[in-house]
């Protein structure tokens, strides 16, 4: 059960779905009808966001590296195992495992470097649907958002890698940029939003994360004292700290505690949380002067941890013997804490929070006139709070289905507030900035103090930034109620 006086909607919920999880044979019939549109769509995607990447992230002549064939191949994606929820009045959700065994044929070539190539893509995954809002007018469901509730399992087989001088930099950097491009959109919580209904704004279709989750490890054992090989024979009592990631959140590593089998820890991180499926990761090291030793890694679910008494799990580490077997536990357990606080539009709260002080969130709907012919726009909305920089996918002319000078973004971003915020987030802008090609048309800038002063901590515009041109936003503020 939640924190009390948390919303109901962070209680666990039952299965909506009629006898259980559902098949998806209809669903599956269906997408490989259209997987062939679907795969072109794609690859398009693909290109213009991956190639970018390419060029800030490899080294040297790796970053000319450019896809000289991308086809998806005929395999389409697979769903099953759907589960059906509704947490909150007038949405839906729907949690379904998603796999793709792609007969993929990529190739790529840089300057001076020979060609290589992707001949198999695998990727594994648990999707959160969300419908909403439903709507009393036809299509009735009003929007669609999509997200990977966990980090999904990807596996690429290269070719040509071993005539590449740094191919391991390669193989390590596009899977990393992968990663990253999948956890910035589709990882919760940020999700993909499609809308079905053009009378609903982002703003309706939008909805906050569930709450600010604390994770707090508690204590660890039973460690193992090794022998190390060694003409000394010391006998190594571990140093343990650990490893905890939660959902596309940055990595948490806990304090060390040394020389003991038996880890007290008692501190704690704040993670947004999004959905109860959300998995917790524990991976438990031994802290060591050159390389550190892996003691295993656990895993539970935010649900399990609010369904067990006092939120706390015992959670078992297992770990992967060197053959490559069957995991095994070896006896290890990480004592893992979870208390879960609501978010809300009180600007008190703010300075409440230990390690998250509260979320800005930022919603880019549409840009109106903008300047130049139709047919070259290529316009996009940049976002700037602090350090942090963001930016809307680039949207070009179609005709019969996008104007090119009348954009439509329907963009969310999410900007947790830590507690090194605090003390300087009064003084930090939020800057949105309307770009066409490589011109800044212009720009809006919102200063913190307005935010505290508006309705609700809410701030819904369309204000003109120059050249005739305008930007249509929401800004809200939250905080947590600790």
């Amino acid at each position: 059960m939640p924190t009390t006086g948390a919303p109901a909607y962070l209680a666990i919920s039952a299965s909506l779905a009629s006898g259980g999880t559902e098949s998806l044979g209809w669903l599956n019939d269906l997408l490989a009808e259209m997987w062939p549109s679907t795969a072109i769509a794609a690859e398009k995607i693909i290109r213009d966001t991956v190639e970018p990447m390419f060029a800030e992230l490899l080294p040297g002549p790796l970053k000319t590296l450019k896809f000289t064939k991308l086809d998806l191949g005929d395999a389409p994606f697979t769903f099953s195992n759907v589960d059906v929820h509704s947490r909150r009045a007038g949405f839906l959700r729907l949690n379904l495992d998603m796999a793709w065994d792609g007969d993929a044929d990529i190739e790529l070539k840089a300057d001076h470097v020979p060609a290589l190539g992707v001949r198999k893509v695998t990727l594994k995954g648990r999707l959160s649907v969300v419908l909403g809002p439903l709507v009393d007018r036809l299509p009735v469901v009003a929007a669609a958002k999509v997200a990977f509730i966990n980090p999904p399992a990807l596996d690429l087989d290269f070719t040509g890698l071993a005539d590449v001088a740094d191919w391991s930099i390669v193989d390590e950097a596009v899977r990393k940029i992968i990663d990253d491009v999948l956890k910035g959109m589709l990882v919760l919580p940020q999700q993909m939003l499609v809308k079905l209904d053009a009378e609903t704004s982002i703003a309706e279709a939008h909805q906050e994360p569930l709450g600010v989750c604390r994770l707090t490890p508690v204590r660890a054992g039973e460690f193992k004292v090794q022998n190390k090989k060694s003409y000394l024979r010391v006998k190594d009592v571990p140093d343990v700290y650990l490893q905890i990631s939660l959902g596309a959140h940055p990595l948490w590593r806990t304090k060390t505690v040394k020389n003991t089998t038996t880890p007290e820890f008692n501190e704690s991180r704040d993670f947004l949380l999004s959905d109860h499926d959300q998995l917790v990761t524990i991976v438990a090291w031994d802290d060591d002067v050159t390389d550190d030793d892996y003691l295993g890694t656990g895993t539970v679910t935010v649900g399990q941890l609010l369904s067990s008494p006092d939120r706390t799990v015992e959670v078992a580490l297992n770990r992967v013997q060197k053959d490559g077997g069957d995991h095994f536990v070896d006896g290890c357990a990480v004592v893992l804490r979870c208390d879960v606080f609501p978010l809300v539009s009180d600007a008190t709260s703010l300075a409440q929070g230990r390690n998250l002080a509260g979320l800005l969130t930022v919603l880019v709907a549409n840009a109106y006139d903008v300047p130049g012919a139709r047919e070259d726009a290529a316009s996009c909305v940049t976002v700037a709070f602090g350090t942090r920089d963001f930016c809307t996918a680039v949207v070009y002319d179609m005709p019969g289905v996008m104007d090119g000078t009348n954009p439509v973004f329907d963009a969310p971003f999410l900007v947790p507030l830590g507690a090194e915020d605090k003390e300087s987030v009064m003084d930090t802008p939020l800057v949105l900035a309307l770009v066409n090609g490589k011109e800044e048309i212009g720009r809006v800038v919102l200063e913190y103090s307005q935010l505290l002063e508006a309705p609700d901590l809410t701030i819904e515009r369309k204000v003109e930034v120059g050249q005739g041109a305008s930007i249509k936003f929401s800004v809200s503020l939250r905080g947590v109620s600790y």
